[in-house]
């Protein structure tokens, strides 16, 4: 029974391993890009966007009616002879266009609520790129955490035992053995923590990627921080204005300038109106003998608005109210500048900082390794007491834990800073399909 249960969990497990997706760091943006939810609804809403950019010239084109119906005029009409009896019957068919400046500016908005969309659409992919990168490197350092609680439980765990062998030989005292036992079982919580946060982080990482909650999958590498040194000024003076914010406050202030020019030729310009009416009739329909009257008009015309010229009317006050919110737009791009230099300065200084701070860290890793290999060895001929093993212990697994802390605090800084900067985005979208086939 024993030997078949250890059959069905390896194969068990072999299965697990083949179906599993591998993802790294670059295949985890592409899955983002190919598959997430959101971003295909966002895919959506610039579709119908870009359909109404397209069909703007529909603007020009009138207005079409047709209908038909039965009639009983109070009054006979007698100038039409034959159209005087009780019930008449007559079909309607006719047109109308009306055309002025504001035509050319709703033609406009159409484009701009587009290029708006765009840039919207484009942030969205980049934020969605950074936030699959950043997901994927906080589970590598979950991942690595984990091992490093795993192997302070594991070395824990040896220590006590070593302890209670010792004091059954009578060589060390029940207090020392008792204090191990302590530290090895006050780890076993936190490592339980970590794990539940890592099994919580990963639904959300799957989330993010569009993949089912109960998709396996594979992470595939380390977290990398390949130190470089960054110029703030040099990056704001030739980066600022790429920003997604920068160009969507740009994008704003058109949007509201053409709003206003749409709204002043509403009030303030004629409008030339062509109409065309064509409804021919037929006098007491339900006689074979029924007389026929073809009846038509045709208009041309120009009709100017009076209202706009009215102080404090409601078309002259709609035209003051987009020159507000457009000397509010402007002031919001102002701002939007600032905030994006200062986003780009703190993403520079997170870098330089952290990249300072490795090499330090990476010489007190070694340092800490060091110190606990000669307290343990001392340990070990009477030479050093639990206390300073527990102590040199200690320090050598908060050196590894901050060693990698900020080595993932370097990498999610690289992916603001890319993101605040709007770099180029070189990242293929991929299905789930594509992946797996690379397996």
């Amino acid at each position: 029974m024993k030997k078949t249960t250890l059959i069905l969990g390896i194969v068990s497990m072999l299965t697990i391993s083949v179906h599993a997706l591998d993802i790294t760091l670059e295949s985890a943006a592409e899955l983002a890009l190919g598959n997430n939810r959101a971003l295909m609804a966002g895919y959506s809403d610039l579709r119908i966007l870009d359909r109404t950019k397209r069909s703007g010239w529909n603007e020009f084109l009138p207005e079409i009616y047709a209908g038909t119906g039965f009639s009983r005029p109070n009054q006979p009409i007698l100038f039409v002879p034959g159209m005087n009896s009780d019930w008449n019957y007559s079909i309607a068919i006719g047109g109308s266009l009306n055309l002025s400046a504001s035509t050319a500016y709703r033609i406009g908005a159409s484009r701009l609520a587009w290029e708006q969309g765009l840039i919207g659409i484009t942030e969205f992919e980049h934020a969605l790129v950074r936030d699959a990168r950043k997901s994927f490197l906080g589970l590598l350092l979950l991942r690595d955490t984990i091992s490093i609680y795993e192997l302070m439980v594991e070395t824990a765990e040896g220590r006590y035992n070593r302890a209670a062998r010792r004091f059954e030989l009578g060589d060390a005292r029940k207090l020392d053995m008792l204090s191990y036992q302590v530290a090895w079982q006050n780890m076993l919580p936190q490592l339980t923590d970590l794990k539940n946060s890592f099994e919580i982080r990963q639904l959300e990482f799957r989330r993010l990627l569009g993949l089912d909650e109960k998709d396996p999958v594979v992470l595939i590498g380390e977290i990398q921080a390949d130190e470089q040194s960054w110029d703030a000024a040099a990056l704001i003076s030739s980066r600022l204005s790429r920003r997604y914010d920068v160009q969507s406050a740009q994008k704003n202030i058109e949007q509201l300038k053409n709003e206003r020019g749409r709204r002043i030729s509403d009030g303030l310009t004629p409008a030339f109106v062509f109409n065309y009416d064509y409804a021919p009739s037929w006098g007491d329909p339900f006689d074979g003998s029924s007389t026929r009257y073809d009846g038509g008009v045709l208009y041309l015309g120009v009709a100017m608005p009076l209202d706009g010229f009215i102080p404090n009317s409601k078309k002259s006050l709609a035209i003051r109210e987009m020159s507000d919110k457009l000397e509010a737009a402007e002031l919001r791009f102002a701002d939007s500048l600032q905030a994006g230099a200062i986003e780009i300065e703190s993403a520079v200084r997170n870098l330089n900082k952290s990249a300072s701070t490795l090499r330090s860290l990476e010489l007190n890793v070694e340092l800490a390794v060091e110190s606990y290999d000669l307290v343990s060895r001392s340990y070990d001929v009477g030479e050093a007491d639990y206390l300073q093993v527990q102590t040199a212990d200690d320090e050598m697994n908060t050196a590894r834990i901050q060693l990698v802390n900020e080595k993932f605090n370097y990498s999610a800084a690289l992916q603001d800073l890319d993101f605040a900067i709007a770099s180029t985005l070189d990242v293929t979208a991929a299905s789930i399909e594509e992946e797996g086939s690379n397996e």
